[in-house]
Formats: C-alpha cells, structure tokens, sequence
C-alpha cells in the first residue's frame, strides 16, 4: 500500500492568447510491504499465519504544465516521482520509485469531448509485474444536459498487458447523479455503478 501526503502549488498566466499553468506537489511517500507466509500441515488440521511487513518513508515531487489554446483545445504534462529510487525490501525483492511522464490533449465543445494521453517513460516493474508504456483515447458526447455517453480504448506501446475498451454513461436527475461503466479486455471484464448527490 502506497500513501502519500503533499502540498499542491500552481500558478497560471496568460501568455498572448494563451493561458500557461504550471503547478508541483513535493510530497512525503509512505510504502508499505506485507509478506503472508501461509503453512500447511499433513498431519494437523490447522493453519500456520506469519505476517511481516516493509515500511518505507521518502520525499519526492510531481510536476505539470497546462496550455489551452482557446476554451477548446487543451494541452498537458505532467511527471510523477520525479526523484527515483531503488530499494531492497527486508521482506523479500525489491521496489523501484521511478519518474512517471505522461502527455495528453482535448478538445472539449458543447456537445462533445475527445482526449488521448500516452506515457511518455515505460514505467517500472513493481513487484515482479512487468514494465508498461501505454497510449489511451477516450471521447464523450452530450446529447441533453442530464446524460452523457463515453467510450474509450488504452492499448500497449511496451509490454504484455491486455488491451481494453470501455464504455459508460453519465445520468443526473436534478442533484442525484449516477454512472454505469464496463470494461471489457482479452482476459478480463468488468462493471461499475456509482450514485452520488450533487450539491
């Protein structure tokens, strides 16, 4: 589990017609590491339960920078843990804090929004599970100011995880608003519902 505490600052200016933000969290990261060994044996029905856990505290900093063009076109970056290290685990195997970099724009009208990001950096393994690097399109369009409808695809430029395409749709009935959302890969599936009130 991965907590982490920090201070978020930003400043935005106009730049002839465009409008410049620029913006860093330093922050204070909190790892912890849990080790289950679990150990059976033949001749007495019960369970041996051992639990160890790895507990690592480090400063580092993300960044990010904002252009848009006019109220449609939008432009960003933005780099997470910019500062890296490599640590050895009491517990067993290692844990790597690596700069994460992601770039992404839209185009936001009344009616529709289009966006795409892609990761810049292949970002490291954690744990044994493999490197990735990915690119991510997703759109949205509002027929009526109470339902929107999404759609989206994240495939990968680097590494073996699976494909998905997802779907969803927005609905807000005065302050009550809910969202339907699946997910759907080679492997794996999936559906989300959530309800909440608007104030």
């Amino acid at each position: 589990a991965i907590s982490e505490f920090g201070l978020a600052l930003a400043r935005e200016f106009e730049v002839g017609d465009y409008t410049v933000a620029f913006g860093l969290t330093p922050k204070v990261q909190r790892l912890i590491v849990y080790n289950h060994d679990i150990d059976f044996s033949d001749e007495v029905i019960e369970l041996e339960y051992t639990e160890n856990a790895d507990s690592i505290v480090r400063a580092n900093l993300d960044l990010g920078a904002s252009m848009q063009f006019d109220e449609t076109y939008h432009l960003g970056l933005g780099v997470k843990d910019l500062l890296p290290h490599d640590h050895r685990l009491e517990t067993g195997g290692d844990f790597s804090f690596r700069p994460a970099a992601r770039l992404g724009g839209a185009m936001i009208t009344e009616r529709f929004t289009l966006a795409g990001d892609v990761d810049l950096l292949t970002r490291g393994s954690w744990m044994g599970e493999p490197e990735s690097r990915e690119i991510a399109l997703g759109g949205a369009y509002r027929p009526a100011s109470w339902i929107e409808l999404r759609g989206g695809y994240r495939t990968e430029l680097e590494g073996d995880l699976p494909d998905a395409l997802s779907l969803g749709a927005g609905l807000q009935a005065g302050r009550f608003v809910t969202d339907l959302a699946a997910s759907i890969g080679d492997d794996f599936s999936g559906v989300a519902l959530d309800l909440g009130w608007a104030f």
